[in-house]
C-alpha cells in the first residue's frame, strides 16, 4: 500500500474520479472542491492511497486545512495517518463519512488515549428515489425560478435557514450561497396558485450524475401542510429534466419524522466534521 501526492488537481482527478463514483453521494464534496473557480479556495494538497495498483482511498486538504477523506478500508486510513504524521502536515480538522472519520480519529489521536470522537457537525446524506417511483402531480402549486421580484424574501429566508440549522450556520455564508445559486439560475420558489411564496430550494453543487439539493426552507406558517414534500418532488423533476439521474442532499435533522425519508429518499450514510 502506498500514498501518491499530486502537484495539480488535473493529475489527481485522473486517478481519483472513478473511486469517488463508487459512493457518489457520500463523496460529493470532492467534486465541489476540485471544481472551484477561485484559486484561493482550491485545496492545498491531494492524495490517493493505492493497493495493488488500485485506488482504495482518496483525500485532499482544503484551503482551511481540513482533511476530506474517503477510503475503503481501515488499513488505507492508517496508511494515510502515518503519511500525514511523517510529513508533519498540519490539520485543523477532518471531514468524511462517520465510520471512516472514526477510524481516522482513532489512529490520528492514538497518543491521546482519553480523547473522544465528538463531531461538531453531523449530517445524514440522502439520495432521491429511482425514476421508477413516480411523483404525483400537484396542481395547487407552481415551482418557479427565483427572480429579482422574489429576491428580497429569498434573502431573508436564507438567513432564517442558517439560524434554524443544527448547529446554526453563518447567516452571511448562507446568504452568499443563496446569491450564487440565484446567479446560476439554480434557486427556485414554490408558489400557490394566487402567487403566494410558500417555500424555496435549489441546487448548491453537483457531482458527476447528481445535483445536490440545498437551501430548502418552508415558510413557518406553511409547515405541516405538505408544501415541503411538493417542493422536493418538483426539484427532483427539474434535475431529471436537466439530464441528471438523481439528487443528493445533506440533512441535519435526525428525528423520526425526517421529511426526506418520508418522501422516499434513501439514506446513504452519515457525514461528519470534526475540529482538532
Amino acid at each position: 500500500m502506498k500514498i501518491q501526492s499530486y502537484a495539480s488537481v488535473t493529475s489527481y482527478l485522473k486517478k481519483a474520479t472513478e473511486f469517488w463514483k463508487v459512493n457518489e453521494a457520500m463523496n460529493g464534496l470532492f467534486w465541489e472542491l476540485t471544481r472551484s473557480k477561485a484559486n484561493l479556495s482550491l485545496p492545498k494538497k491531494y492524495f490517493n492511497v493505492f493497493e495493488n495498483g488500485k485506488v482504495v482511498g482518496s483525500a485532499l486538504i482544503t484551503s482551511a486545512s481540513y482533511l476530506l477523506l474517503s477510503t475503503k478500508t481501515k488499513k488505507a486510513v492508517k496508511c494515510l495517518v502515518k503519511y500525514i504524521q511523517r510529513e508533519k502536515i498540519y490539520l485543523a480538522g477532518a471531514l468524511g463519512s462517520r465510520p471512516v472519520l472514526e477510524s481516522f480519529y482513532q489512529y490520528y489521536s492514538s497518543k491521546r488515549p482519553k480523547s473522544v470522537f465528538s463531531p461538531n457537525k453531523e449530517f445524514i446524506v440522502f439520495q432521491s428515489p429511482t425514476s421508477e417511483l413516480r411523483f404525483k402531480e400537484d396542481r395547487k402549486y407552481n415551482l418557479e425560478q427565483a427572480t429579482t421580484k422574489e429576491w428580497p424574501r429569498v434573502a431573508n429566508w436564507s438567513k432564517s435557514f442558517a439560524h434554524e440549522s443544527i448547529p446554526p450556520l453563518n447567516p452571511q455564508r448562507s446568504l452568499a450561497l443563496a446569491k450564487e445559486m440565484y446567479s446560476l439560475k439554480r434557486l427556485f420558489v414554490l408558489k400557490s396558485k394566487d402567487q403566494r411564496m410558500m417555500a424555496m430550494g435549489g441546487f448548491g453543487r453537483e457531482t458527476m450524475n447528481a445535483l445536490v439539493i440545498n437551501m430548502v426552507y418552508v415558510e413557518p406558517e406553511c409547515r405541516g401542510t405538505g408544501v415541503g414534500r411538493v417542493l422536493v418532488y418538483e426539484l427532483v423533476k427539474v434535475a431529471e429534466k436537466w439530464g441528471y439521474s438523481h439528487c443528493n442532499l445533506f440533512s441535519d435533522y435526525n428525528g423520526e419524522e425526517n421529511l426526506y425519508a418520508q418522501v422516499g429518499f434513501k439514506k446513504k450514510g452519515t457525514f461528519c466534521e470534526i475540529s482538532f
